[in-house]
């Protein structure tokens, strides 16, 4: 029996068009104005809402240097708006040694974006950067002496409004489907030393997680 016809490999054919690579959207030497909304899932933190306002300057793609703070309105005595574990510690006999509202921040941070990269969905492609951050802030904090039940004591009317010099530390997500305009994912954290009753000194750690947009500006 004689051989079969020996199989024939036929090549791919060439188009001449290179494959499409993935750009990264150009920030360099651009100012970014971002706002958010936000708040702490910590138990031990007053149950607040945060709103906040950022000016970032990209002095790269992957470098830039950003300003920005957050205000949360008081609405009424801190009372009412503890969590409910932090009531609990309250109304033990060994009580908390402060309760205090976080009135606001504000903030200088470096930010490093290397990791950057493209996802589809909603029929759209969407590009994304991943960002961390590290800095200084100064934080603004009231305790209750109502629910400490230290209305008229000296010492903790001395400490009741305090500013903190802080470490601001976190990470940014940034994902878009054009040059300018962004959505914003954001956790931060703030560490920081409190004096209480003017004597103890305790260090606080909240953490903050916002939803926001941003916009390049002088873009279209």
């Amino acid at each position: 029996m004689s051989p079969g016809p020996e199989p024939v490999e036929v090549a791919a054919e060439d188009t001449g068009a290179p494959e499409e690579a993935l750009v990264r959207p150009s920030r360099s030497g651009v100012a970014e104005l971002a706002a958010w909304v936000g708040g702490s899932p910590q138990p031990a933190v007053a149950d607040q809402g945060y709103g906040g306002l950022a000016l970032t300057w990209h002095a790269t793609n992957a470098i830039a240097v950003e300003a920005g703070g957050a205000w949360s309105p008081r609405m009424g005595p801190l009372d009412g708006g503890i969590k409910e574990i932090t009531a609990t510690q309250l109304s033990t006999p060994q009580g908390l040694s402060s309760v205090d509202r976080l009135d606001g921040f504000g903030a200088v941070d470096v930010l490093l974006s290397p990791i950057f990269g493209s996802l589809d969905g909603l029929g759209r492609q969407w590009t994304f950067d991943l960002s961390g951050r590290v800095g200084g802030a100064m934080v603004a904090t009231t305790d209750d002496l109502e629910a400490l039940q230290k209305t008229d004591d000296p010492a903790a009317q001395a400490t009741q409004n305090q500013l903190h010099p802080a470490l601001s530390y976190g990470a940014v997500v940034r994902m878009g489907t054009g040059p300018r305009w962004s959505l914003r994912a954001e956790a931060r954290g703030l560490a920081y030393v409190e004096a209480i009753e003017s004597v103890t000194l305790f260090t606080r750690r909240p953490l903050f997680l916002s939803l926001g947009a941003s916009a390049l500006l002088g873009r279209r």
